[in-house]
């Protein structure tokens, strides 16, 4: 058995935890099954992983409006099943599924959803609060779950190793903050950029005016997906290039959205995340839940006829300079601390959210591009896809998520600008497929 959780909330924590009052803060990660996936197996995995990750039982003691901690609860993991018919779409159920929000002071802060198909097709739906579960450790979850359930119906014992509970992300960055370089050098670089954006104005491409309400977060997302045909060529094209498949992203995404608002100003924002806990020393276990993800934020003058493979590599160049820098250890932190000072209401939620979208990024991509590492599960059960989709709130007015799994890329975009109709943000996404699948074609 793991330990339990009982502690203050970290200052990253925190952070997730005050938007969520104004904003939410779930997201969701989606796995498609094929096999004979039932609702008893499924209690018995969650059951099981449950009791070897402290986080999946968690609640929140509100201490006053300055502090907040988790303690230990005995609730189980909520399952929920719905059956559907064959050719019937798991969008909508998993968008609303990402909606509804968790009841912080009677946990846990995660539940699952099943939906079944008469073929023996299946989708299973983790929903997170964002304080305990992020977007690396959300698929590592997931992964560890449907090995439980695999071995389940195998006949076989559950594998899964506890995990004791992590510390909050500023106990490992905490040194590296107090160093001299750390300090220094990327306190004065990133204090430079925050003025310089203040004083010329956020450079952004798509406005935002309000926070979209949770109640309206439906039909807000748009799945994309690429064959292992075009996903092979696509990685190939890259590496001729001399770039990464995350850039290649970003920038089909970018040139899509200046095409889209050709009346915007031609300086974009975006977000890269960085994987902390992988960088840290020593090195956090991989099935350990919590936050792990950081980000950099790097802006790009976008020229219109400039080509794909050209901002690919710009923007490559971008992201490698701030990871050399390690500004991605000092950028979630110092975040995360400026909202120390604002109180622990739905009112200093809703200041803290109006403050940091004037500085958010105009897009981001959260991917796994590098595929996840899922050993042979039986043949009982073969997983189809992994894939993961984020709140539309908080990362920006346009973020798209990315996971490479069987040889395929998914590439889901979720957007919270307002303005735009769900056939307007098709349209975009669209156009940001194809430029990625032309992408190279200057090379030849």
């Amino acid at each position: 058995m793991s330990q339990s959780v009982h502690r203050p909330l970290g200052s990253v924590e925190r952070l997730y935890w005050l938007i969520d009052l104004v904003a939410g803060a779930n997201f969701v990660v989606v796995a498609e099954l094929t096999g004979e996936l039932n609702e008893s197996s499924l209690r018995i995995a969650l059951d099981a992983l449950q009791a070897r990750r402290p986080l999946l039982s968690v609640e929140f003691i509100p201490a006053g409006a300055r502090w907040v901690a988790f303690r230990p609860c005995e609730q189980r993991l909520a399952l929920r099943t719905l059956k559907l018919c064959s050719g019937e779409a798991w969008l909508p159920f998993a968008e609303e599924d990402q909606a509804q929000r968790f009841d912080l002071q009677s946990g846990p802060l995660a539940r699952c959803l099943l939906l079944t198909y008469p073929d023996q097709h299946s989708v299973v739906v983790l929903t997170f609060h964002h304080s305990i579960c992020d977007a690396s450790s959300g698929v590592t979850v997931m992964r560890d779950l449907i090995r439980a359930v695999s071995e389940i119906l195998s006949g076989e014992p559950v594998s899964i190793d506890a995990t004791s509970p992590v510390a909050p992300l500023e106990h490992e960055l905490s040194p590296w903050l107090l160093s001299a370089r750390g300090f220094v050098v990327n306190t004065w670089r990133m204090a430079a950029r925050w003025l310089y954006w203040l004083t010329t104005g956020v450079p952004k491409e798509i406005p935002e005016d309000v926070v979209v309400a949770i109640a309206e977060r439906r039909d807000r997302t748009v799945l994309l997906e690429f064959d292992e045909e075009q996903t092979a060529s696509l990685i190939k094209v890259c590496k001729a290039a001399g770039h990464t498949v995350h850039a290649a992203l970003y920038s089909a995404q970018v040139l899509a959205v200046a095409e889209e608002f050709p009346e915007r100003s031609p300086v974009l924002a975006v977000l890269s995340l960085v994987d902390l806990r992988r960088r840290s020393t020593p090195r956090v276990e991989n099935e350990a839940m919590g936050l792990r993800i950081g980000f950099i934020v790097t802006s790009h003058r976008i020229d219109k006829a400039e080509r794909s493979v050209s901002l690919a590599r710009r923007i490559g160049q971008s992201i490698h300079r701030e990871l050399a820098l390690d500004n991605h250890r000092l950028m979630l932190p110092w975040l995360a601390r400026t909202s120390d000072a604002i109180p622990r209401s739905r009112d200093g939620a809703a200041t803290l959210m109006t403050r940091n979208q004037k500085l958010s990024p105009g897009v981001s991509v959260l991917s796994n591009i590098g595929g996840v590492a899922w050993e042979p599960l039986g043949r009982q059960l073969t997983v189809n896809a992994v894939q993961f989709f984020v709140p539309v709130c908080g990362v920006g007015n346009l973020a798209s998520s990315a996971v490479t799994f069987n040889g395929r890329l998914r590439w889901n975009f979720t957007y919270s600008e307002p303005s735009l109709s769900k056939a307007r943000a098709t349209a975009l996404a669209e156009r940001a497929k194809n430029l990625l699948l032309s992408h190279g074609s200057d090379l030849a």
